[in-house]
């Protein structure tokens, strides 16, 4: 291509011996009843003797009527107005080619094609700018779309586009909105400013492979929004906004995925746009307030988090601290499985390590995945939460919600699991690393809490302390209340105390039920169980565990309660200030009698 075309030059004839300077030198566009006008981008420029030419690209793009036949762009190009591309016809931006845009929409219309080769540029120079795709649409590498300082930028492709891959892309200081059911974007990289969003509307579906979605000048970007419909299914898919990640890393973000559309000008929920479905495969969230959210939502969600990495590794921007990396308010059917969170940006002030998993009303699914090609599976990665000052925090409703937390490891977590109304939780199989107590919180670190929840399913965990002295505590059942609940082959391994039975976990009266310990291995606990009244002061018929703990059926080596207690130096194995319990043992093998620390305990 001629890189002269399309200039309008000014030419200076300078015979002078001494220096000349040319100070400034614009064009001036008055058609259009509008005065416009581009400036030389240098300034001060030093004269030589000799002709010189200083040259302005102004090759406008044809708007006054839409482009109805082919069309080839082989120079640099300047867009005004509203250009349009119409009548099945192409239009062609040749290799290394930029269009400059002034306050412009530039818009391929159903039927027709934008071809644009490698190395393309959309630069917005001045105003609000526009790239409307309703066509078909083809980029090559390297694809830039930028907005400079006081200018924005928008790609919008509508639902009756028709857009191949976007690969090896530059999005600047620009925003993308996606309506059309198809869109995959590879390689590529979203710099973003604090304004500057992704969103997907209805209908719209993105496949994101591989990209960096950033922000620049160490601000916080708002995020991606995947909008949906509330008072719609998800399936079919065309009903919400839809998100597919495959790789790459979403990275200093307010949010890094909102599921919903916020009110107009506000930060407020659009309760109408709740439901947008995420599906995200081996992605990273990195350094984010909060990676993704999710707002109350009557249908089953199908989203869901394979080998997902959640993580905080530094200070965020802007003094801001790391709240949870996934919220769950009123919805169903969200897994987990093989994620991890992690924080590894250790402070002084534990509350200010960030959060895993909050829920409210919401279900709770969270498991290893298989990790290999085998079948049946041969390796598995399991969730994991590190470096936490809660690992996940859930609190229940009026309404049923299942909790499912199984081959996971919270390590290093102050506060593991705090379950709150949840009944019919099951937690099994999970590996709890506990901390001792931490100055000024009360109570210290523990791996799992129970509070006023029943029927649950607490089975094959580990709780232990990597210390050498024993701290924190295993595991906490406050209130359960009258159900028969059972705590079953778990092993609770240097604690100040493996497990603590607060307040009512029991039938009033001579009744036997209630909640039983059966089958747990304590090991080196400074007290294996302690079982505590609800008011220290005064102890009811209800404080307690089940007055039976196990029980005597002849013939039935099951029957008994079969814990083993810590066989070393220890306080108490169990520690009972509340009603009297009798608790069944085996009259055999190495299991170690149990020392009650109250004249209601008993044992039989």
């Amino acid at each position: 291509k001629d890189i002269e075309y399309g200039k309008v030059f000014l030419v200076i004839d300078d015979l002078a011996t001494s220096v000349s300077e040319l100070y400034d030198y614009s064009l001036v566009d008055y058609r259009w009843d509008e005065e416009f006008e581009l400036a030389y981008e240098q300034h001060n420029i030093q004269l030589v003797a000799g002709i010189q030419k200083f040259g302005i690209e102004y090759d406008l793009i044809p708007h006054e009527t839409p482009i109805v036949a082919n069309l080839t762009f082989e120079a640099n190009m300047v867009s005004r107005f509203s250009p349009k591309v119409d009548n099945s016809s192409t239009l062609t931006i040749n290799n290394g080619v930029r269009i400059d845009m002034y306050n412009s929409e530039v818009t391929i219309e159903n039927g027709s094609t934008l071809l644009a080769g490698n190395n393309v540029t959309f630069l917005a120079k001045r105003g609000n700018n526009k790239l409307i795709l309703k066509g078909n649409a083809t980029f090559g590498n390297n694809l830039l779309i930028k907005a400079e300082d006081g200018a924005t930028i928008e790609l919008i492709i509508e639902s009756t586009a028709i857009v191949t891959a976007i690969e090896n892309a530059f999005f600047e200081n620009a925003n993308i909105n996606i309506a059309c059911p198809n869109v995959s974007i590879e390689g590529s990289t979203f710099s973003a400013k604090p304004e500057n969003k992704l969103i997907i509307e209805r209908g719209g579906k993105l496949t994101s492979n591989n990209n960096l979605f950033k922000s620049i000048d160490n601000t916080l970007w708002r995020g991606i929004e995947v909008r949906g419909n509330s008072n719609a299914a998800q399936i079919p898919l065309s009903n919400q906004g839809v998100l597919v990640i495959n790789g790459g890393t979403i990275e200093n973000a307010e949010c890094g995925i909102r599921t919903w559309k916020p009110v107009s000008g506000t930060a407020t929920p659009d309760p109408n746009y709740y439901g947008g479905l995420v599906i995200a495969n081996d992605a990273n969230f990195k350094n984010n307030i909060v990676a993704v959210e999710f707002l109350p939502y009557s249908f089953k969600n199908y989203s869901n988090f394979n080998r997902c990495d959640f993580l905080t590794n530094s200070v965020l921007y802007e003094g801001k601290y790391p709240d949870y990396f996934v919220k769950l308010n009123g919805v169903s059917n969200i897994t987990f499985k093989g994620c991890k969170f992690t924080n590894t940006y250790l402070s002084n002030n534990f509350t200010q390590w960030g959060n895993g998993i909050y829920a409210y009303d919401a279900d709770v699914l969270i498991d290893q995945i298989c990790d290999d090609i085998v079948i049946p599976c041969s390796k598995y990665r399991r969730s994991t939460f590190e470096g936490l000052y809660r690992g996940v925090y859930s609190l229940g409703a009026i309404q049923q919600r299942n909790t499912v937390v199984d081959n996971s490891v919270f390590k290093n977590t102050v506060r593991g699991m705090y379950f709150s109304n949840v009944d019919f939780a099951n937690i099994k199989r999970n590996d709890f690393e506990i901390l001792g107590e931490v100055s000024g919180l009360n109570p210290g670190g523990y791996g799992l809490y129970m509070d006023a929840s029943t029927a649950f399913a607490i089975e094959e965990n580990n709780f232990y302390c990597p210390l050498t002295a024993r701290k924190g505590i295993g595991l906490v059942i406050n209130e359960a209340g009258p159900d028969n609940n059972e705590v079953y082959n778990n092993l609770f391994q240097n604690l100040e105390y493996g497990s603590i039975a607060q307040g009512y976990n029991k039938q009033s009266g001579g009744s036997i039920d209630g909640l039983c310990y059966k089958c747990n291995d304590f090991i080196n606990n400074g007290t294996d169980i302690r079982i505590s009244p609800r008011n220290s002061f005064q102890v009811t018929a209800m404080d307690g565990i089940a007055y039976h703990q196990g029980a005597n059926i002849p013939g039935n080596n099951l029957a008994p309660a079969g814990n083993t207690f810590t066989n070393t130096s220890n306080l108490k194995d169990i520690s009972n200030v509340c009603n009297w319990i009798i608790y069944y043992r085996h009259h055999y093998g190495d299991r170690k009698s149990t020392r009650l620390n109250s004249s209601h305990g008993y044992i039989s």
